[in-house]
């Protein structure tokens, strides 16, 4: 998967399962183009309850001493988030919920070798799976942390554009 997404408010939140956070759903910034280090909103857990949040995409460990990692872990692959250092903390501990109306994959035209943009997504709102960080010293003022999108093999169609797509979640 890219690093490109789109966030929409959600009309129906309660076919979501969510309905303690139907408003702030409803509230949702547009964004038709979220890239790797804006913010963006998730749903997490910080010990009172379900809320939603804007982060900045890209998680940065608690450990790191530079905010250029964040550019190679805006995603994190299924099959090694439990063992990866810069993934393995979050795994543990601060798991969230990524709203999006769709992600953007690109692949190459075989007629002139341009890459042509794909926008992948559903009836509805999809629910990603994510892991997330507290705000650190390397973070401007501000900023409420960071996270990152769990990412799984492609099925259905998006397996013709890209061989990854977000582990998509279920409602409730």
């Amino acid at each position: 998967m890219c690093g490109r997404f789109v966030q929409t408010p959600i009309f129906k939140p309660d076919q979501l399962g969510l309905p303690d956070l139907a408003q702030a759903l409803l509230e949702l910034p547009p964004s038709y183009n979220l890239a790797p280090t804006q913010r963006s909103s998730v749903i997490l857990d910080r010990g009172t309850g379900g809320q939603v949040t804007r982060l900045a995409c890209g998680l940065l460990p608690f450990w790191a001493k530079a905010t250029s990692l964040r550019g190679s872990t805006i995603n994190a692959r299924i099959e090694t988030v439990a063992t990866k250092p810069a993934f393995r903390a979050a795994f543990k501990k601060r798991r969230c919920v990524v709203p999006m109306a769709g992600t953007y994959e690109w692949s190459v035209n075989p007629e002139d070798g341009k890459k042509d943009p794909w926008f992948i997504h559903a009836a509805g709102p999809l629910l990603a799976a994510g892991l997330w960080e507290d705000a650190g010293p390397l973070l401007a003022e501000g900023n409420l942390g960071t996270f990152t999108v769990i990412t799984g093999d492609s099925s259905g169609v998006s397996a013709d554009i890209h061989d990854r797509m977000p582990v998509w979640l279920q409602p409730g």
